[in-house]
């Protein structure tokens, strides 16, 4: 089995998100990307385009607060008196 979406979409997306001003929105997306000037491919690659980069925001959203979550508290340090 292929894949649907090629490798060219995936370098795509990892370019466009270092640049940054992408969200979790895909009709926002969408907009971002035509105001690009990346209308030149066909609707299909397009949509392809948008959704993926709309997924791997997600995902970097998501381990983002997972590794929040994992780091532990911090406490304040707790001075230990000393019985002399």
């Amino acid at each position: 089995m292929g894949r649907t979406k090629g490798k060219h979409i995936h370098v795509l997306v990892d370019a466009l998100i270092a640049r940054g001003g992408f969200g979790e929105d895909l009709e926002h997306n969408k907009t971002d990307l035509r105001k690009l000037g990346l209308l030149s491919q066909s609707k299909t690659e397009f949509n392809k385009l948008a959704g993926e980069l709309t997924t791997a925001v997600k995902n970097k959203a998501k381990k983002s607060k997972e590794r929040e979550s994992r780091r532990l508290p911090v406490s304040p340090a707790v001075p230990v008196s000393h019985a002399g």
